[in-house]
Parts: structure tokens; C-alpha cells; sequence
């Protein structure tokens, strides 16, 4: 085996990275605030109304 064989060789065994460990100090990610979807369709179709794009019947 040739030297440039070894070092592919050694290469392919060595595991494959795909990032970096993060910081131990860095805190973890904040959860987004919990959504009112009730609310949210109600002031959406008080803006489609307001708009004109919803008609009274």
C-alpha cells in the first residue's frame, strides 16, 4: 500500500462531522408563546370585513 493510500484510507475510517458541540454555557433555545387560534381567526376576519373582501349577507 502506498503512503497516499494509508492516508485515504485512515481518512475514510475517521468519523464524518457535521457540526460542532455548542457552547455549555450558551443557553437553550426559548419555545415560542402559545397562540390563541380562536382569537387569531377572529380579529382576521374583523380585518377582512373592515377591508370590504367579506360581505354581510
Amino acid at each position: 500500500m502506498s503512503d497516499f493510500e494509508k492516508k485515504v484510507a485512515e481518512r475514510m475510517k475517521q468519523k464524518e462531522v457535521k457540526g460542532v458541540d455548542p457552547s455549555p454555557s450558551n443557553p437553550t433555545r426559548s419555545k415560542p408563546r402559545p397562540v390563541d387560534n380562536e382569537q387569531t381567526g377572529r380579529s382576521l376576519y374583523q380585518r377582512l370585513k373592515q377591508a370590504g373582501k367579506i360581505r354581510n349577507k
